[in-house]
């Protein structure tokens, strides 16, 4: 995505994001924890998940990592996460985390293939987005486009990502999970 002048997000920029995710897969749940000083933000989920934790529904999002051709020690740069959602009750409480610059919050994009019962609460996630140490750095609300309802962007920085992924049964329960960690200073 690109930038304008004040490093937010053009209108255009933020339609094509939503029409990205908006074309997104019906076999995929996605959701998303943020968890504050131990304290999960609620939204209007009403799902169970297997630590009793409230999760917030998620559009979709964009991460990428790279290693830039001009680098000489082939260092490894991974970019802010950028979540999209419709607005919700959680939405003034992200705002306010935003606000108050918390820089200790626990994100998870979790992403639970459809298939059996969606309110087990024994689901387990088959990929997931960990990022520790995160901040909320960017908020954009809107409404329109491809959702036609108040929506919001949402660019998280961290100090640590871990990417997880695991082949999911039909039970709802997961394989053996693979992992790969990125830091940043």
């Amino acid at each position: 995505m690109a930038f304008i002048e004040d490093g937010s997000w053009s209108p255009e920029d933020a339609r094509q994001f939503y029409e990205l995710v908006a074309t997104g897969s019906a076999d995929t749940d996605l959701v998303m924890l943020i968890e504050s000083k131990g304290a999960p933000v609620v939204g209007e989920l009403e799902r169970p998940f297997e630590d009793g934790k409230a999760r917030l529904s998620i559009g979709g999002y964009h991460w990428s990592v790279q290693v830039p051709e001009s680098s000489s020690q082939h260092q490894v740069v991974p970019n802010n996460l950028i979540v999209a959602r419709r607005s919700d009750a959680a939405t003034a409480v992200i705002a306010s985390l935003l606000r108050t610059q918390e820089k200790d919050l626990k994100v998870v994009i979790s992403a639970f293939k459809a298939g059996g019962d969606s309110r087990a609460q024994e689901a387990q996630a088959a990929f997931e987005l960990v990022l520790d140490k995160a901040r909320i750095c960017r908020l954009v609300l809107n409404s329109g486009g491809a959702w036609g309802a108040p929506s919001e962007l949402i660019s998280i920085a961290y100090r640590s990502l871990k990417v997880k992924s695991a082949p999911q049964k039909e039970t709802g329960l997961r394989g053996a999970v693979r992992e790969c960690e990125f830091t940043r200073n």
